[in-house]
């Protein structure tokens, strides 16, 4: 993740969208716009309300919810957050960016 955050740092020409989880399941059909205006491409309508469909009929936890914990799989917070502290630091330092107006 560091190396990967240093790339990205040393060439931010680099056309890389930088998304968050909770602006895509908090404002879906805003992101869609957004991340199709960021590519320069046109979102047709239909395409659009396609999409939107989809998710409505796949909603999250459809097949049931899954429980688990970061320490079921030998993880620790504290470790996580401290090894990728710069890659947090960089998410907020993008959030204008990109988390479009609900």
């Amino acid at each position: 993740m560091e190396a990967h955050l240093a790339n990205r740092l040393a060439h931010p020409e680099l056309p890389i969208m930088d998304l968050r989880f909770e602006h895509i399941v908090g404002n879906l059909p805003a992101m869609l716009d957004h991340v199709y205006e960021y590519a320069g491409l046109e979102l047709k309508h239909q395409s659009r309300e396609r999409m939107l469909a989809w998710n409505a009929e796949n909603t999250m936890h459809k097949l049931g919810e899954f429980s688990y914990s970061l320490a079921d799989a030998g993880l620790d917070e504290a470790a996580i957050r401290e090894r990728m502290a710069g890659y947090f630091k960089h998410l907020e330092n993008l959030s204008g960016e990109t988390a479009p107006a609900r």
